[in-house]
């Protein structure tokens, strides 16, 4: 009896967990769904009905890795069960394929969908895809055109849009010229030197010949203790093309954020005759300035077998995406600026329907989209779309190359922004150290000793995120020495006064020339102090997913004199 009655307890607490979790799914709390369903699997680890359950709210909670095991579990018991359930097996498939269908995984999906289809139209079996006429032709055109995304590839490039404007005869009513926006402040220079080693495939930003050009290109002053300072000279590369163009049935593909350092990584604007404009698709590695190795051959969208599911837009999409765009720098540096290339057309902004953005999910991007008077309702995110058709793609060109501010885009930004923090009655510290304690990458292992040091030195420690971007570039504005580690909230020196002096931590293994170029033109005292990193290559391999993440540890003695310099030792030196 005792044994009978354990059973029966187990089946109650089974029962229990089931209900619970059936419950919280109806109202849509996948989480504590998940967590319920769970505890009923280790109760019964045989039930491919909880498996089921559990896998639909994974699912619907986007954890589709987790999901796909446990679909994998629920297909294997079926498979060795011996009251074998065709309903159970359609559904494991229909799911798998849906997962496989999210995932870009095209053969698997329509391999999985006509095994539902198999299974349903077998003699006297019924179930509710029969009540499901959309779903059923659906799988049938998933079922009969395994290939059916192939030709979404593109299958040549055109490496300016003019050129196939021109051949179409669009180019006087689809093309806007704004290379006047570049003025006589920025000239167009020859391009760096050719060096006799050249690289035989694009290193991007992390292009070792590119880099030292771009490095010597600052003139940088060494001052010892591992201490460089800026020179405040403009010797830069001329700017990419300026332009706005309207591609008629336009696509554009740009690959979503996947967490938070694979950010989006590659866009490209294909024509309706499957053409890549190399112009105005990028990815990553992104070229330096003056590359002479860049291929778009090798982009990746001709890596691809297929692209997400196209979903076509009614109407005027303009597209301001950029790589990277979810995280601050590169949305304010790369995706903003597009916006004025759009209104320097001419174009009427209550004429565009949709403004396409990596996202919109990030208080810096609803409060800067708010004040340029981009409604709500008019924002399509990319990430939840990434591979679009318009009736019209109005597409301005990149703003300069990846992550290089040009001096016109400098004054739109400030002109934009810098009236929206008039506060006169707060008064912020003139000293201040931006903290990266809550982020999830490039922290600085040593900072609380740091922060303790430079206190003495009147410094006030921020934590960007606490605050509104008004706030930010109140902060800013009124700062007369800004200190921090080489990241995001060092965008905001595009707001500072002419003579500020910016202090910016470099990791050892990661060097960006984002911030120099605007403290050069904006008359910005800008000084680098390269942190210590771990010198074993292995042990730097396991601890970081690439150089970008990698923290940075800062050696107190170096910033002690450098603090020394600036504010005891300027007299004589």
């Amino acid at each position: 009896g005792g044994a009978r009655g354990g059973t029966t307890v187990y089946e109650h607490l089974y029962q229990t967990y089931l209900h619970l979790g059936n419950t919280l799914a109806i109202y849509g709390k996948f989480d504590q769904a998940i967590f319920y369903y769970q505890k009923a699997v280790q109760v019964q680890p045989q039930s491919v009905d909880v498996y089921l359950k559990l896998g639909n709210c994974l699912f619907n909670n986007q954890q589709l890795n987790s999901a796909l095991t446990v679909y994998q579990i629920a297909q294997n018991l079926l498979k060795r069960s011996s009251t074998f359930s065709p309903i159970q097996l359609l559904e494991v498939n229909l799911q798998l394929g849906r997962i496989m269908e999210k995932q870009g995984y095209w053969e698997s999906a329509a391999d999985y969908y006509s095994k539902v289809l198999k299974t349903q139209q077998e003699k006297g079996f019924n179930s509710w895809v029969n009540d499901s006429p959309s779903t059923l032709t659906l799988l049938q055109d998933w079922a009969n055109a395994p290939y059916i995304q192939q030709t979404d590839i593109p299958q040549e490039i055109c490496d300016s849009t003019l050129t196939w404007l021109t051949n179409n005869n669009l180019q006087d009513s689809h093309y806007c010229n704004l290379s006047g926006l570049l003025g006589s402040g920025y000239q167009d220079l020859d391009p760096w030197p050719q060096t006799t080693s050249k690289p035989n495939k694009c290193g991007g930003l992390d292009c070792e010949i590119c880099l030292k050009n771009v490095f010597k290109s600052f003139q940088w002053q060494n001052l010892g203790y591992g201490i460089q300072k800026c020179a405040t000279s403009k010797n830069h590369p001329s700017s990419t093309p300026l332009f706005v163009a309207v591609i008629p049935n336009g696509r554009a593909w740009i690959v979503p954020q996947q967490n938070y350092w694979m950010v989006c990584k590659a866009i490209a604007i294909i024509t309706p005759d499957h053409q890549m404009l190399a112009d105005i698709s990028r990815e990553y590695p992104a070229p330096l300035p003056c590359c002479q190795s860049y291929d778009p051959q090798q982009h990746q969208v001709f890596q691809r077998s297929q692209l997400p599911p196209l979903v076509q837009i009614e109407g005027r999409v303009a597209v301001l995406s950029g790589l990277s765009g979810n995280i601050y720098f590169h949305w304010m540096v790369d995706v903003l600026p597009r916006l004025e290339l759009l209104r320097q057309s001419g174009i009427n902004f209550d004429q565009i329907d949709w403004f396409l953005v990596n996202s919109y999910q990030a208080p810096f991007q609803r409060e800067t989209l708010t004040y340029l008077g981009i409604p709500e309702f008019k924002i399509l995110e990319s990430d939840q779309f990434p591979h679009i058709q318009a009736q019209q793609l109005i597409v301005p060109s990149f703003a300069g190359y990846t992550g290089w501010l040009p001096p016109w885009a400098i004054d739109t930004l400030r002109r934009w922004f810098l009236p929206k923090s008039q506060n006169p009655g707060v008064n912020y510290p003139e000293r201040i150290y931006i903290s990266r304690g809550d982020a999830s990458y490039r922290r600085v292992l040593n900072e609380n000793e740091v922060i303790e040091s430079i206190r003495l030195w009147g410094f006030v420690t921020v934590q960007l995120e606490t605050l509104s971007f008004a706030e930010q570039v109140a902060l800013f504005t009124q700062a007369k020495v800004i200190m921090g580690a080489h990241g995001s909230g060092l965008t905001n020196i595009v707001f500072c006064q002419p003579g500020t002096q910016v202090i910016e931590w470099m990791s050892a293994h990661y060097n960006r020339h984002y911030y120099w170029i605007i403290s050069q033109y904006l008359g910005l005292e800008h000084y680098c102090l390269t942190g210590e990193g771990f010198s074993c290559y292995p042990l730097r391999a396991l601890m970081y997913q690439n150089s970008l993440t990698e923290d940075i540890w800062v050696n107190l003695v170096s910033l002690k004199r450098l603090l020394e310099m600036l504010f005891i030792g300027k007299q004589g030196k």
